[in-house]
């Protein structure tokens, strides 16, 4: 299964990771190769969508300050979840 039918409410952080995927099948195979599909994006760690996204923004596949304005919503997502004051 691709990004482009989720199965599940997906963080904003994620939801733009999957744009960006469902975007670029470049990005959809750097993150096919590290085994991250739609259907298992909730599972992932952040640290692994960080790394994609830092993978395509070296081969150019994604603007680098996309790329970290999503990794940057993902950690705020996160900080949200675990109920972390702003």
């Amino acid at each position: 299964m691709g990004f482009g039918a989720l199965e599940s409410v997906l963080s904003l952080g994620r939801e733009l990771f999957a744009s960006a995927a469902r975007a670029s099948d470049d990005i959809a195979d750097i993150a096919k190769k590290a085994g991250v599909t739609g259907s298992n994006l909730n599972d992932a760690s952040d640290e692994l969508l960080s790394d994609i996204l830092n993978r395509a923004a070296r081969q150019n596949f994604i603007d680098p300050r996309y790329a970290n304005d999503i990794t940057i919503q993902m950690a705020t997502d996160a900080q949200r979840s675990a109920g972390v004051p702003r």
